[in-house]
């Protein structure tokens, strides 16, 4: 007797049919064997490749870390000189503080040097004024040259100093910072 009959012997179908059903349901059993198969690979390829992905990422962000920490120290030691160098600076200028500046002085007081003449002829005429000891000569009705002392300007000098010292620390410390890797 074969296995055949003996598993579709009740169906009382030809012998070829019960054959073909045999074979039809070996084959199936083993599609289905090798889809099981195939697939526990494929999850297993997964898996794998997500575990080495898992150790990538590790490796990358420990490499980034590293990298953030040697800037944000490069950052920190930059900033702190940067302030430093504003706080010596400020000694700097408490220490030696500017004396008073005077916009003009009459030509008594500036030690007999000539002061500027006013002429009749307009600046930006075809012609520029005659120069008398490298000194321009002012157009007449010019308001600026007047006698005495003007107003001291020293705390706008040092007011425009300071601003410009802190604009150079400022680039100084941005420029060290982009040289840096």
């Amino acid at each position: 007797m074969s296995i055949v009959t003996l598993f579709l012997g009740w169906t009382k179908l030809p012998t070829w049919l019960k054959e073909l059903i045999f074979v039809g349901i070996i084959v199936a059993a083993a599609v289905v064997a090798l889809k099981v198969h195939d697939t526990h690979v494929y999850d297993a390829g997964i898996v794998h490749q997500q575990q080495i992905d898992t150790e990538q990422t590790q490796k990358l962000l420990a490499a980034a870390n590293v990298k953030s920490a040697a800037l944000l120290a490069e950052s920190n030691h930059e900033h702190t000189l940067y302030e430093q160098a504003l706080t010596n600076d400020a000694a700097a200028r408490a220490a030696n503080p500017l004396p008073p500046v005077s916009l003009c002085l009459s030509p008594s007081d500036s030690g007999g040097a000539s002061m500027p003449q006013s002429t009749a002829s307009q600046s930006g005429a075809a012609n520029p004024p005659s120069t008398s000891g490298g000194v321009l000569k002012m157009p007449a009705g010019n308001s600026a040259v007047r006698g005495g002392a003007g107003p001291d300007i020293s705390g706008l000098l040092d007011l425009l100093a300071q601003r410009a010292d802190e604009l150079n620390l400022r680039y100084t410390e941005y420029y060290n910072l982009r040289k840096s890797p």
